[in-house]
């Protein structure tokens, strides 16, 4: 799976996706932009770094409600990922 969230999409116009053909790459910042424009969504002041944590954030709680799982979210430092035991 991919999910495009604030990914420069230019060098997709030279590739079909997917074999998809009829369908162009969008991203979750393309669709904020078209939504704020139709009055669906107030999230056009958020960087990109809040777009990327708001999106995983979603993904996380959908996937697991689909799913039915259960997930704890537990932040760490970059530290924490070198400590060896």
């Amino acid at each position: 799976m991919a999910l495009n969230v604030t990914t420069d999409l230019s060098p997709f116009k030279w590739i079909i996706p997917c074999g998809i053909q009829d369908r162009q790459v969008g991203s979750i910042k393309e669709l904020v932009r078209e939504g704020v424009g139709h009055g669906i969504a107030d999230l056009h002041h958020l960087n990109d770094a809040s777009l990327i944590h708001i999106t995983h954030k979603s993904l996380l709680e959908e996937f697991s409600q689909v799913f039915q799982l259960e997930y704890n979210y537990k932040r760490i430092s970059s530290t924490m990922l070198y400590e060896r035991k």
